[in-house]
């Protein structure tokens, strides 16, 4: 019988696409994570539970599975559905933000580049 977990991703979506906060709690948050995935006892569910911005974290933390988990077995739980149906616009939004040749710009030059 497996252990099922569902485990709150909020800290590896939030900060995934900052070099320099790859530290503390993020490192802990996923290396845990990462042995979790590894283990076959583990049923594992990836959630966004505990984020002050949950269209960001929606949008953060499918794109942290998508760029590192790509060779785990998974099942992810999206927390935010826009009433609107706009999901693909703010992931469109999102991942140029978190892109690095953004995060290489200066931070008041945004307006600009998007």
């Amino acid at each position: 019988m497996k252990i099922r977990i569902c485990y709150d991703m909020t800290i590896l979506g939030t900060y995934f696409s900052y070099s320099d906060s790859k530290t503390g709690i993020y490192r802990v948050v996923e290396e845990v994570l990462l042995e979790l995935l590894k283990n076959e006892e583990v049923e594992i569910t990836l959630t966004s539970l505990c984020s002050q911005a949950p269209i960001l974290s929606a949008i953060n933390c499918p794109l942290y599975v998508q760029n590192q988990l790509k060779d785990y077995s998974y099942d992810f739980e999206d927390t935010f559905r826009s009433k609107l149906g706009l999901e693909w616009f703010y992931h469109s939004i999102f991942e140029i933000y978190f892109s690095k040749e953004f995060q290489k710009l200066p931070k008041y030059s945004w307006v600009f580049w998007v």
